[in-house]
């Protein structure tokens, strides 16, 4: 193991022994992270938390919960008090479970192929995941640089918002969509990264906490007020003008990137369609996409705002953003949706002035 690898120091909590025992072996062949304590449930990882200083916790969501009903929620808020983020694996037939765990908090899902099987490919993808988000949160928590100064605040009305997020993502995005107004006109796009198989999951989710429709995007379908859309596994959530209207276009063009689905193609599509009355919004994530498509929509006069380093579990993809200068505001998730409605507010009482 590295001595950059052995820094960062990482929690298990696993119901399995053998579990327990193949997947610290398995990290530190890799020269990942050092174990600092494996436990077998969410009881002893609490209790834990209080005496054992970690950098993440890996969380492996069991068949049939043992814990009450409320030991998930405490686990992931005594976390996300703490800044460590929890990366979760579990299995394709417990997405409602992980998406809620998302929505809580955790940083990150990673998808086992079956429930007793860990195989050199799914430990492979682990360490990878771990790596990009223990540099991501080492990144946000310890001297983050110092973002540009914001731009001027934007006005004019908005008509569309497109939101991006990676590693925790899911959870900022809860809370930004729960406090924007009630009656939004402007559609909502949406690209989180995200395993295919819990993205319908995640519409659910959403839907429940946002109080408003939320959809998996198909090609070609049309882009109605209010609506809000979530890039589906495997296409970029691009847009374009039809006789009809604006209507989805699923991409499936390597990206800069090189995620799929990518920010950066939403937003370049957004400034090409919308060009100033689109809106880009940047949520937790580790990396540089979205970059280049919010720098194309500021461009065009567009609003572009980023959430802050505090309340982020990674600020790669809002950082790069916030450094680079071409954000109007670093914001906690539920101050960018107030800022959002006030934008809103502002344009509506314009609309009604003029026609008095």
């Amino acid at each position: 193991m590295t001595e950059a690898a052995a820094r960062f120091r990482l929690m298990i909590v696993d119901a399995s022994v053998i579990a327990r025992s193949a997947i610290t072996r398995g990290l530190a062949s890799r020269g990942i992270c050092a174990v600092a304590v494996a436990v077998a449930d969410m009881a002893q990882a609490i209790e834990a938390l209080g005496r054992v200083p970690v950098d993440a916790i890996l969380f492996d969501m069991p068949a049939r919960r043992r814990e009450g009903p409320s030991a998930p929620p405490r686990l992931i808020a005594t976390a996300h008090r703490a800044r460590i983020p929890v990366i979760v694996t579990t299995t394709a037939d417990r997405a409602e479970a992980a998406v809620h765990m998302l929505t809580d908090g955790a940083a990150e899902v990673v998808l086992k192929p079956v429930a007793l099987e860990l195989t050199a490919a799914f430990l492979d993808t682990l360490a990878a995941r771990l790596t990009r988000i223990l540099r991501g949160a080492s990144s946000a928590g310890q001297g983050a640089p110092r973002p540009a100064p914001p731009l001027p605040a934007r006005g004019g009305g908005i008509e569309c918002i497109a939101i991006g997020g990676a590693e925790g993502g899911a959870h900022a995005l809860a809370v930004l969509l729960r406090a924007l107004p009630d009656r939004l006109e402007a559609p909502v796009l949406v690209t989180q990264a995200l395993p295919p198989p819990l993205l319908p999951a995640l519409a659910e989710r959403l839907e429940e906490i946002a109080g408003r429709a939320v959809l998996i995007a198909r090609d070609g379908m049309l882009v109605m007020p209010g609506d809000v859309l979530l890039a589906p596994g495997g296409a970029h959530l691009s847009v374009m003008r039809s006789a009809q209207g604006v209507r989805v276009r699923l991409e499936r063009t390597p990206s800069a990137s090189g995620r799929l689905p990518s920010v950066d193609t939403m937003l370049m599509s957004v400034a090409k369609v919308y060009g100033a009355g689109g809106l880009g919004v940047l949520l937790s994530g580790t990396g540089r996409d979205g970059l280049i498509g919010a720098g194309l929509l500021a461009g065009h006069s567009a609003e572009i705002l980023v959430q802050d380093a505090a309340t982020a579990s990674a600020w790669g993809m809002p950082g790069v953003v916030a450094r680079a200068g071409i954000a109007s505001a670093v914001l906690p998730p539920a101050d960018i949706a107030r800022r959002i409605g006030a934008r809103l507010a502002r344009n509506a009482g314009c609309a009604l002035w003029a026609r008095i």
